[in-house]
């Protein structure tokens, strides 16, 4: 069976992405909306972090985006693919990739998404290049002994 072209939204942004997005319209023969968000971490290899900076050959990861959604979209016949990707600092928190497939079937969209984004991990030129570490207040200040001092 001939499955129709399926819809691809692929974009990088330097502006927040929201907490909440309208879930993309299913569309006919739609049985599933999977989303998906990676969010920046609180810690990274056992570090607190306040944000992550995100460096991007932006002309190629858009073409390359683009192509791995429209190609994985056809492999697992999904209807369509919503995919975001943030760049520059993004804060602890923060959603750094949004993604979205829209597919007739659970098995479709599961293995659409999970391929998309191992692809995208391994083939899409954006790099983790810094991490800013959070800054722990200072200790209450103490007499010599390090006892913080009774009024």
């Amino acid at each position: 069976m001939e499955h129709p072209e399926p819809q691809i939204d692929a974009r990088l942004t330097l502006e927040p992405i929201p907490p909440s997005l309208p879930s993309p319209p299913p569309g006919p023969g739609c049985g599933v909306v999977l989303e998906f968000r990676r969010v920046v971490p609180a810690a990274l290899d056992g570090a607190p972090v306040s944000a992550v900076r995100y460096d991007v050959y932006e002309s190629m990861a858009l073409a390359k985006l683009s192509e791995i959604a429209t190609t994985l979209a056809r492999t697992h016949a999904a209807i369509g693919v919503t995919l975001i990707h943030r760049h520059g600092l993004v804060p602890a928190g923060d959603t750094v990739v949004y993604l979205a497939v829209r597919a007739p079937h659970r098995s479709a969209a599961v293995g659409c998404l999970n391929d998309i984004v191992e692809v995208m991990k391994r083939d899409v030129p954006i790099w983790r290049m810094g991490v800013v570490p959070r800054v722990m207040p200072p200790p209450p200040i103490g007499d010599a002994d390090g006892f913080p001092r009774q009024a």
